[in-house]
């Protein structure tokens, strides 16, 4: 990686492995952190931002985010999102629905 202008980085293909690599362990860490807090009203509640509200994935994480407040594991980004993806994929889980499929992915 190297600065093409202040603040401004071209990335490597070796940068691009690393970058997967530190998403998906961070993602996992959520995953596995929302997976131990959510409650089935949780999974209700990031149904209806995601799907009825129309809610990004960054949306929705915001939006629990302030529902949670300190039980929230993305503190220092509201909108992160993985956070949000994690919790919609554990929401599917607990709501027995396809993480996979239309309307939650994508």
């Amino acid at each position: 990686m190297y600065e093409i202008y202040p603040g401004i980085y071209r990335l490597e293909n070796c940068d691009y492995t690393k970058l997967r690599r530190s998403a998906t362990k961070t993602a996992n860490l959520f995953y596995k952190k929302i997976k131990s807090i959510m409650t089935k009203e949780d999974a209700e509640k990031v149904k209806k931002l995601r799907i009825a509200d129309g809610n990004t994935w960054r949306g929705v994480a915001v939006e629990m985010f302030n529902e949670w407040g300190e039980k929230a594991c993305w503190k220092e980004i509201p909108s992160n999102q993985l956070a949000g993806m994690a919790l919609c994929e554990v929401a599917c889980e607990l709501l027995g629905e396809n993480w996979y499929e239309e309307p939650f992915y994508g």
